[in-house]
């Protein structure tokens, strides 16, 4: 007896793997919920401290919690911090990040290829995760 299998149709299994997908992005976001509530539920029990770390032992359990400042520069502020603390002191403090701009980047590739070149030297490029976004179409 000669049995053929069909290859699956290929827009059933986009479907399928869309549908899947959206119902662990679903998931996803309810277990974050309930582990948000869960980690202030613990923070209530054994408190936090502004900036550092509290830890809290059971017989089972190790509890640590840490607490965070997020500091960002005010940049509009930078020019009058500078003339009042010590090249040494600011220097300490304020870090200088250099960044890609990558639409700077495309356009000088198409209009100037050389320069291009030159400037990709000091670049490094990787590939990234692709993004896989799925929205359901009305029915």
């Amino acid at each position: 007896m000669n049995m053929t299998m069909a290859a699956p149709d290929p827009v059933r299994m986009v479907d399928f793997y869309a549908q899947k997908l959206q119902d662990i992005k679903q998931q996803i976001t309810d277990l974050n919920q309930e582990k948000t509530f869960i980690e202030r539920e613990l923070i209530n029990l054994v408190g936090a401290q502004e900036e550092g770390s509290t830890a809290h032992e059971t017989s089972f359990f190790k509890v640590t919690t840490t607490g965070k400042i997020d500091r960002k520069v005010i940049t509009k502020h930078l020019g009058t911090v500078k003339e009042v603390v010590t090249p040494e002191i600011f220097n300490s403090i304020f870090r200088l990040k250099f960044e890609v701009n990558v639409t700077a980047l495309k356009h000088l590739k198409k209009q100037f290829p050389k320069e291009y070149n030159a400037v990709a030297y000091a670049i490094e490029s990787k590939p990234a995760k692709t993004s896989v976004k799925v929205d359901a179409l009305e029915e």
